[in-house]
Parts: structure tokens; C-alpha cells; sequence
């Protein structure tokens, strides 16, 4: 069995940027910090595009919206370096088409050409890596006449409030490094960004639903650890090698505790005893 294929069907908690960005105010905000001339621009002139499933299993992409009808923007935030996250963004982009499909179908069958909207990909990057290359670029066997590529954006290279979501990411990294992922490493970082003035702002607003995140944050890092554990530890290999005597479907049945994201601190313990001893 591969941990890496498992479809583990839990409701993962929305990213704190995924939360950001619901409101109107802050993604105004999230545009000046990648367009910082166009003061100018409206709330009302900005519209998130919602994507169908683009994947089977349900990824949707963090966030895509579209300003004064001229210019879409993807954007991917990623705790974790994915180089292929450019194929991703152009997925996500074929997607797209099927709304904006809506205003051309008319227009598509006449003399004059249709102007599409100018389209840009970025990968805002909240982890610890050092270097980062400038773009991403989808790849291709030979010579294609599609292409893509997408702008990383990291700590070093952001201003305004993308700057400061780097920013939380990293005293959030920091503090679980000291504290472990518990309540104490929640409430340091938060203290933290207040302090700085960190998205200050957007936490006094919303400081429960932070902390909510910041839970499900730990949970899903957990997730991964044991992953991770299993892999050093050979469990995978055995896993693979009883799947004749029923251990898959015990194992997917023990993983499945993991899904319900309610975990105790001692459940990597109780997992692995599951797997060992069957």
C-alpha cells in the first residue's frame, strides 16, 4: 500500500489564506500587494472565480479571481516546495474557461477577435526554503504550443499582506519548533503577530477562527509525520506484503481514525500498535 495514493476523506480545516481571502477587503489587499500602483481599485471591481473539481479527489485551488474583467490571477499557497504546482495552475486555468466560456459563446462565431482576459500564475511559497527560483514553468516531452509559468513569491520577495502571511507562516514553523504542535505554540504565534502587527488586524477580527486553523494545521501535520514514520519504519512494506490476509482493509480502517482530524496526542502510538500487531 502507498500512504502517498490513500484517499484520506477528512474535512480539512481552510487555510488561513483561504480564510483571508473570503472577504472582499482582504483580497483587495492581496491584489495592491502584487499591483501596488492600481490604488484606484474597487472592491466591486474584483470577482472570485469558483472552480469546479479540477482532480478527482477534490483539490481546488486556493484562489482565483478576476479584476475589472482584464486580468485573472491564480494563485497556489504552498507550506511545502511542489514543483509541479505550474502544471496545477494551468489546470486550473482550462477550468476557468468554462465560466468565462458564458460571456464569449456568442462572440465566438464572429469576425472579430475575442481578447481574452490576461491570465497570471503565481505560487505564494510560506516555507523555509532558501533558494527559490524565479519562475515555474510547466514541461513538456518536445516542443509544445501550450505554456505556462508561475511567479514564486516568498518572504523575500512580498510586500503588503502576502509579506505578512510569509511572516505568520514562519513564527507559526518557529514556535512549533520550540513548543511542539500544542495550544502553546498557537497562542505564541498569535500573541507574536499581534505584537509585530502581523495581520493584526485580520486576527483581532477573526482571532477564534485563527486559532481553529491553526488546529486543523496541527492535525494535518500530524497526518503527515505518521506518514513520513511508516515509511522510515518499514510498516509500508508489511502493509503491502498481508494485503492477501485482509491487512489492507484493517489498515485503511485504522487510517480512517486519522480522518475524522479529532486526535489525541497519543494516536500515532495507537496506530502504529494496529499495524504492528496484525
Amino acid at each position: 500500500m502507498n500512504y502517498n495514493q490513500i484517499d484520506l476523506k477528512h474535512e480539512i480545516k481552510d487555510s488561513l489564506f483561504s480564510a483571508l481571502v473570503r472577504e472582499k477587503k482582504w483580497l483587495r489587499q492581496v491584489y495592491l500587494s502584487l499591483y501596488p500602483d492600481d490604488t484606484s481599485v474597487r472592491e466591486d471591481e474584483i470577482e472570485i472565480i469558483k472552480l469546479e473539481n479540477v482532480f478527482i479527489n477534490g483539490i481546488y485551488n486556493d484562489l482565483s479571481f478576476k479584476v475589472k474583467d482584464k486580468l485573472i490571477i491564480f494563485i497556489e499557497c504552498q507550506s511545502t516546495w511542489a514543483p509541479n504546482i505550474s502544471f496545477r495552475l494551468l489546470s486550473y486555468f482550462a477550468s476557468s474557461l468554462s465560466r468565462l466560456e458564458k460571456g464569449y459563446k456568442k462572440k465566438q462565431y464572429q469576425d472579430s477577435t475575442i481578447m481574452l482576459p490576461c491570465t497570471r500564475f503565481y505560487v505564494l511559497y510560506t516555507g523555509r526554503k532558501r533558494k527559490l527560483p524565479t519562475y515555474l514553468y510547466t514541461r513538456f516531452q518536445a516542443e509544445s504550443d501550450i505554456a505556462a509559468r508561475a511567479k514564486v513569491l516568498a518572504k523575500d520577495n512580498t510586500r503588503g499582506i502576502l509579506n505578512e502571511i510569509c511572516l505568520f507562516s514562519l513564527s507559526y514553523d518557529t514556535n512549533v519548533s520550540k513548543l511542539g504542535r500544542t495550544e502553546d505554540a498557537i497562542r505564541a504565534t498569535i500573541e507574536e503577530c499581534l505584537e509585530k502587527n502581523i495581520l493584526a488586524d485580520f486576527i483581532r477580527e477573526h482571532e477564534e477562527e485563527v486559532e481553529e486553523i491553526m488546529r486543523g494545521m496541527s492535525q494535518e501535520e500530524r497526518i503527515k509525520d505518521f506518514i513520513d514514520y511508516s515509511k522510515r519504519e518499514g510498516i509500508e512494506k508489511g502493509i503491502e506484503k498481508g494485503i492477501e490476509k485482509g491487512i489492507e482493509k484493517e489498515a485503511r480502517r485504522t487510517i480512517g481514525k486519522i480522518n475524522s482530524l479529532d486526535i489525541p496526542a497519543d494516536l500515532k502510538k495507537e496506530i502504529l500498535d494496529a499495524l504492528k500487531t496484525r
